[in-house]
């Protein structure tokens, strides 16, 4: 049949992810709750090749025999697709967690830079970043008058009788 005749390959369904990356593939285990797959994903592999339904995997030497068919087991669980998880000989990249700690490690590094962080690290000798986290989008939205405002469910009388007598 001509190309454009074929068929297309069926889709996995509209409510099932569809991971689009390796990142993608390891948010979904922790999405899925399943930590120690999301872990050896982390730390134990290194990618060759990824595209939605195939992956190339280098695994380390610490890698569970069995990790591949695993993660290609939950895939198709999780998708609803039948996905190709293969060993490649080839190095491929660096550990997703060897990565991120590495991009840790420099967005550090370039905050000790700063002539803010300077000043803070001069008036407590000593002390170190420890992580860098994002402010959650909620905060970033949230009216900074109700900041100081306390919660609903505690009225200004409540306060004053909180340390009351028994």
């Amino acid at each position: 049949a001509p190309p454009d005749m074929v068929a297309p390959e069926p889709d996995s369904p509209p409510d099932l992810p569809m991971p689009q990356s390796f990142a993608d593939v390891v948010a979904l285990a922790e999405a899925k709750r399943d930590l120690k797959l999301k872990n050896a994903l982390l730390e134990q592999v290194r990618l060759v090749h990824f595209k939605p339904g195939d992956i190339a995997l280098n695994p380390l030497p610490n890698a569970a025999p069995d990790l591949l068919q695993e993660l290609m087991r939950k895939l198709k669980t999780w998708t609803g697709r039948v996905w190709i998880v293969s060993t490649s000989e080839q190095e491929g990249e660096e550990p997703l967690g060897v990565q991120r700690r590495a991009d840790e490690a420099r967005e550090i590094e370039a905050l000790q830079a700063h002539p803010a962080i300077q000043e803070v690290l001069r008036h407590f000798p000593g002390a170190t970043i420890k992580d860098v986290r994002t402010v959650a989008q909620d905060a970033a939205d949230q009216d900074p008058a109700d900041m100081d405002a306390p919660p609903d469910d505690i009225a200004d009388d409540d306060v004053a009788t909180r340390g009351g007598t028994n």
